[in-house]
């Protein structure tokens, strides 16, 4: 029979691999006195896969946690409220603008830090806010714009890290996420979501 751990493993990574957000402290529970040898497994692994965004669940709770400091960011709030998943959203986005699927990870990036405030919105283009309004609501650009707030660094390091990566004793720590690559010369989305590379407004 094989070790419960190596089957414990595989069903998380596979659960990673579809998109979804596995609780690796639920698996290490499951893993009974094998729980050492699987949280190996799992950092290695983590170690090693491609970074994944917070879920929504872990943004709203986050928000939640800093009520003080900033409340969940408009745009986020609404998307959430429409039950819309990220990348449902960024799809029809990038559709909406003619953009190629390759383009589409640099999409979801900025799209990210737009909708948790991190962006500025001033400077999107207004293609961009026109295609948002058929997806989310007419009014959104006004929403964002007039109630935009760079958030705290603490908020801004951690909408743009990615989940927590669950060490050996079960602790949460946060792996850091790839910033887009923004040094290199900016093309059609770079213009969409900043101006271009000398932060020029965008009507």
């Amino acid at each position: 029979m094989r070790p419960a751990a190596e089957l414990l493993f595989e069903e998380f990574a596979a659960s990673w691999g579809r998109g979804e957000h596995p609780d690796a402290r639920d698996y290490l529970d499951r893993a009974g006195d094998e729980r050492d040898d699987l949280a190996a497994l799992i950092d290695g692994f983590l170690a090693a896969a491609p970074v994944q965004p917070p879920s929504e669940e872990t943004l709203a709770t986050f928000a939640e946690l800093v009520p003080g400091e900033r409340e969940t960011p408009p745009m986020l709030a609404m998307r959430l409220a429409m039950r819309l998943r990220r990348r449902e959203v960024v799809r029809q986005l990038c559709a909406a603008l003619g953009l190629r699927a390759d383009q589409e990870p640099k999409v979801d990036r900025y799209y990210h830090e737009l909708e948790t405030g991190i962006l500025d919105p001033r400077r999107v283009s207004s293609r961009v806010w026109h295609a948002l309004a058929t997806i989310l609501s007419p009014s959104l650009r006004s929403q964002v714009v007039s109630r935009h707030e760079p958030p705290p660094a603490v908020v801004a390091a951690f909408y743009r890290r990615a989940d927590f990566v669950v060490s050996a004793d079960a602790a949460a720590v946060p792996a850091a996420a790839p910033e887009p690559d923004r040094a290199a010369e900016p093309d059609e989305v770079d213009e969409l979501f900043t101006g271009g590379a000398h932060g020029r407004g965008c009507a």
